[in-house]
């Protein structure tokens, strides 16, 4: 199913973002348990194929920049 079209944004001309943000701080390790890697990468290319493209990344989220280079 895809999302409906008021949920993106166009920022730019060339720029479409989805106004939904798929958040990684659940990826910092401390207190959400252990991530496994694979699976985290697997279940941001299903969040992509349900149409959800933008993503809050920050370098104190542990491994998430990591992660996304994997995906």
């Amino acid at each position: 199913m895809a999302l409906p079209t008021l949920n993106r944004l166009q920022l730019t001309p060339d720029i479409n973002i989805c106004r939904t943000l798929i958040g990684m701080w659940q990826v910092s390790g401390s207190g959400h348990g252990r991530i496994d890697p694979v699976a985290a990468v697997k279940a941001m290319f299903d969040y992509l194929d349900a149409g959800f493209t933008t993503w809050d990344l920050a370098d104190i989220y542990g491994p998430a920049e990591d992660l996304m280079g994997e995906f």
